[in-house]
């Protein structure tokens, strides 16, 4: 049976957990399952427990978002041409502040 037929009728919010495992790349894993409000599913592959890796990649996503928003989504830091360390730093310093000042106000907003 397909991973993807067991998290077939997922609702949004719902994690579900296939506590059989499975051989994913010649490893076996545990996967389990979300989907969030936009309808995306998260599919993922762990070993040990189900929440704490969970959680776990919860944390990563976030900073996943983080890269994605100074590079590609509106931040744009690669365009910047800057080589010097220092000068980088003060850079990801600053737009760091921006992007977290502009999630902490979207949330307020959205509250």
């Amino acid at each position: 049976m397909p991973v993807w037929a067991v998290f077939k009728n997922l609702q949004v919010g719902e994690v579900r957990v296939w506590h059989r495992q499975t051989r994913i790349y010649g490893v076996n894993l545990r996967v389990a399952a979300t989907k969030n409000a936009a309808g995306d599913m998260l599919y993922l592959a762990y070993r040990g427990h189900a929440l704490p890796n969970m959680r776990r990649y919860a944390l990563r996503w976030q900073t996943e978002n983080l890269h994605a928003a100074l590079k590609t989504r509106g931040f744009n830091l690669e365009d910047t041409g800057l080589t010097r360390p220092e000068r980088v730093s003060s850079l990801l310093t600053v737009i760091s502040v921006a992007f977290i000042w502009a999630c902490v106000t979207g949330e307020v907003v959205a509250r």
